[in-house]
């Protein structure tokens, strides 16, 4: 088999990970006609399609398949070489970086992860996306983010670094009628809830409570943990259950009371994620390092949320 060309073989990873000719031309900063000419000498050295339209996605063939892990492998391993001959420099250079961070990720962990980098890489800049639990394993693996901080344990390859643990608690408005009642399993039950379909472990409470034999239909549902603290202070009788970091930087802002949960809730182990790399490994693996200094460094502290001018 005739030689072929490296920028080729980094072309068709990208393209396999992404699914996608402009997102692949965006992770190599070309053209995407850049892209679709690579892919023309690909399908001719290799005498097959590789990548089929479906949609809007670009769908491997067999052949492809095959050859996308060694490929990838042969690719990563000239890449490491690469990378010890030529170091990344965090100082001179101007990189963007995408993580997907939870709202009180962005809230609690941004500032922080911001000041680390700016420490050592005064021109790099941060991209930060909303963190969707259902597709963020699907980011990591198009390279369409580069870390994201979230409650998974991932199968596969993936690198990651189990960073905090975060457990929950129920919170109510002290205006609550019977505020000094203990919370059993009854009265959580009957209590109307607020529940925040955004809450990246949402899924996980979910089971718990169904175990309990508490699980039942919210009476509200908001996508932001901020919506939260007016709508308990309006709804006096209301309970949500949320991280005890943030319930316990709220709860002389607000006014509110904190209860233990009477039913167990395994703690959200939270994990720092890379995606994995076909190109920049030195940049990459700084930055994921730098990620995981901030986060850990950060105090529990989420009382910085205040809606309603407070």
């Amino acid at each position: 088999m005739a030689a072929i060309d490296l920028n080729l073989i980094r072309v068709f990873v990208i393209v396999h990970e992404t699914r996608s000719l402009t997102l692949a031309a965006e992770e190599l900063y070309v053209t995407q006609s850049a892209i679709s000419q690579s892919l023309g000498r690909l399908r001719k050295h290799f005498g097959d399609p590789l990548f089929e339209r479906v949609g809007r996605r670009m769908e491997p063939t067999p052949v492809a398949q095959d050859a996308y892990r060694d490929m990838r492998a042969a690719l990563d391993s000239i890449d490491t070489a690469l990378g010890r001959i030529h170091r990344f420099d965090p100082s001179t250079s101007d990189k963007v970086f995408r993580i997907a961070l939870s709202e009180l990720g962005e809230i609690g962990w941004m500032g922080n992860i911001l000041s680390e980098v700016r420490r050592t890489a005064p021109n790099v800049r941060i991209e930060s996306v909303a963190l969707d639990q259902n597709r963020f394993v699907e980011w990591l693996e198009r390279g369409f983010v580069d870390v994201a901080v979230a409650p998974a344990d991932l199968s596969g390859g993936f690198v990651r670094t189990r960073v905090k643990d975060q457990s929950y608690i129920a919170v109510m408005s002290r205006q609550s009628p019977e505020i000094e009642e203990p919370l059993t399993l009854e009265r959580f039950s009957a209590l109307p809830r607020i529940s925040v379909s955004g809450d990246s472990a949402a899924d996980l409470l979910e089971t718990a409570e169904r175990q309990a034999g508490v699980s039942r239909d919210p009476a509200a549902t908001v996508e932001r943990f901020a919506a939260l603290p007016s709508l308990l202070r309006s709804n006096p009788g209301h309970i949500a259950v949320i991280p005890r970091p943030i319930a316990e930087g709220w709860a002389h802002v607000w006014n509110l009371e904190l209860h233990d949960l009477p039913f167990e809730v395994p703690p959200v182990r939270l994990h720092v994620c890379r995606r994995s790399t076909a190109q920049s490994q030195g940049a990459l693996d700084w930055f994921y390092s730098t990620v995981i200094r901030a986060v850990v460094a950060t105090p529990a502290d989420f009382g910085s949320i205040h809606v309603d001018g407070r």
